[in-house]
C-alpha cells in the first residue's frame, strides 16, 4: 500500500509508529508521564494505535483491569525482564486477570426480564410464513399471474452487427453498406468465432453497398468502422454531398398570407417556423434520406440557403426568414459551424423507430421480429397494472 501512496502523492509515507511494537506485546506503560521510575510503571498488552487521541506515537494499551487507555509513554518488555521469576510471576496474573475480566459469562444474564440489547442469532423462517400488510396472495391474483420469464435478453439469434449501417473504404472511396448476414464456408458452416473483446470477433459477415456489390468482412472491421462513427451515445454522423429534392407538405407549411405578424408597436414580423418542408439529400456515401428542413438547417445552413436561392423557394416562408441573413454572414458561419449532420434515426448503426408501428416496419424489413418480442416484453410487465374495459366511455374515465 505504501508505495502505491508514495507513487501517487510524491509523499514518502512515516510507518515509524506501526514498527516498535506488534499486537498484543508485553510493554510498559507509566501512570504518570514525569515519573519514569519502576516504582511507576505498570504491565500491559499493545493493542494499536490510537489515531486522533493524544499526540504522536500515541497507543492504546490494555490493562490488567480489563480497560483500554490510550498513553504516550510505552516501553518494551525486554528479554532480560522476562527471565526473572518476579516478572513471570507478573504476566501470570495479568493473563489470569483479564481473562476473568473478559469471560463471556460477566456479560450475559441467564434470563433477562426484558429484551437483550445485543442482536440476537436470527432463526429460520417458518415453513409458512403469515401475511404482512395487504399483499394479495397468489390465488388472488388469479388469472392475473403471468409466466415468470427471464429479464434477459438471452436469445441464441440476436446478432449485434447484423443490419447494421455503416461507412467503409472501398477502393479509396467512402461507400455506405449494410451488415445482411453472417458469411459462411463451403460447407455452410458460419465462419469464424465470437469474442466478447470485439478486436478480437473473427466473425464474417456479409455487407451490401448502396451501389449494389456484396463484400465479406470480418467482425473487427466492421466494430472498428462502426465505432469510429458514432459519439459516446452511439449516434453516427454523416456529410453531405448535395441536396437533390424538397416537398412541401400541404395544410402543414405555412402560406404566404401568413407569413407575418403584427408585433404589439405595429411592426411586421415574419413567422420563425420551417414546419412542412422537407429535403431530399445524398450522403457521401451515397445513401439518400428525407430530412426535416428544421434538422438540416442547424447542420448544413449554408448549403440549404444555396439550395433555396437556386430552385427560387427562397421566398416561401420557411425560407424567408434566415436565408438571407445567413447568406451575408456566409464567410464567418463557414468558420464556425459543424458540418456534421447527427444522425437521430440510428445508434451503433442500428436503426432506431419511433413508434410500434415503425418498429414493426423494421421487423418486416429486416425479417426478424427482435422490435416485437421487445415490446411483448414491456407489455407483459405492465398487464398487472391496467384492466381494458369496452362498458366505459371517455366521460367515465
Amino acid at each position: 500500500l505504501c508505495p502505491r501512496r508514495q507513487r501517487l502523492t510524491g509523499e514518502t509515507p512515516d510507518i515509524s509508529e506501526w514498527i516498535d511494537f506488534t499486537f498484543y506485546d508485553l510493554v510498559w506503560y507509566h501512570v504518570a508521564a514525569n515519573d519514569l521510575t519502576t516504582s511507576g510503571r505498570r504491565l500491559g498488552r499493545w493493542l494499536g494505535i490510537s489515531h486522533r487521541v493524544g499526540s504522536d506515537l500515541c497507543y492504546w494499551i490494555l490493562t490488567q483491569a480489563g480497560n483500554v487507555i490510550s498513553t504516550t509513554t510505552v516501553q518494551h518488555v525486554i528479554a532480560a525482564d522476562m527471565a526473572t521469576p518476579e516478572l513471570e510471576r507478573l504476566v501470570t496474573t495479568f493473563d489470569n486477570a483479564v481473562r476473568t475480566r473478559l469471560d463471556d459469562a460477566n456479560f450475559t444474564e441467564p434470563n433477562p426480564a426484558y429484551p437483550s440489547p445485543y442482536i440476537q442469532d436470527v432463526t429460520d423462517p417458518p415453513e409458512t410464513p403469515s401475511r404482512r400488510g395487504l399483499i394479495p396472495s397468489d390465488a388472488e391474483y388469479g388469472d392475473m399471474l403471468e409466466e415468470t420469464i427471464d429479464d434477459a435478453d438471452d436469445h441464441p439469434d440476436l446478432d449485434q452487427y447484423i443490419h447494421a449501417n455503416l461507412l467503409l473504404d472501398v477502393g479509396g472511396e467512402q461507400l455506405q453498406g449494410r451488415v445482411i448476414r453472417r458469411a459462411t464456408d463451403n460447407d455452410g458452416r458460419k465462419k469464424g468465432r465470437a469474442h466478447p473483446n470485439p478486436m478480437f470477433d473473427t466473425r464474417a459477415y456479409l455487407i451490401e453497398f448502396s451501389d449494389g456489390s456484396v463484400e465479406e468482412y470480418t467482425a473487427n472491421i466492421i466494430a472498428e468502422n462502426i465505432y469510429s462513427q458514432v459519439d459516446s451515445e452511439g449516434r453516427s454522423f454523416a456529410i453531405l454531398k448535395e441536396i437533390s429534392g424538397h416537398r412541401k407538405e400541404l395544410g402543414v407549411a405555412l402560406p404566404q398570407h401568413e407569413a407575418f405578424v403584427t408585433s404589439p408597436n405595429g411592426n411586421r414580423v415574419p413567422r420563425r417556423t420551417t414546419k412542412g418542408w422537407s429535403l431530399l439529400v445524398e450522403w457521401r456515401g451515397g445513401e439518400q434520406e428525407w430530412l426535416p428542413l428544421r434538422e438540416l438547417k442547424a447542420s448544413n445552413p449554408i448549403e440549404v440557403a444555396e439550395y433555396a436561392v437556386a430552385h427560387q423557394i427562397a421566398d416561401e416562408p420557411a425560407f424567408a426568414w434566415w436565408v438571407k441573413e445567413v447568406l451575408r454572414h456566409r464567410r464567418r458561419i463557414v468558420a464556425k459551424v459543424k458540418s456534421k449532420y447527427w444522425r437521430t434515426t440510428h445508434k451503433f448503426g442500428i436503426r432506431l423507430p419511433h413508434n410500434a408501428e415503425e418498429a414493426l416496419q423494421i421487423d418486416r424489413e429486416t425479417g426478424t421480429d427482435f422490435w416485437a418480442r421487445a415490446m411483448e416484453k414491456e407489455l407483459r410487465k405492465v398487464n398487472v397494472a391496467w384492466e381494458a374495459r369496452e362498458d366505459l366511455d371517455i366521460n367515465d374515465v
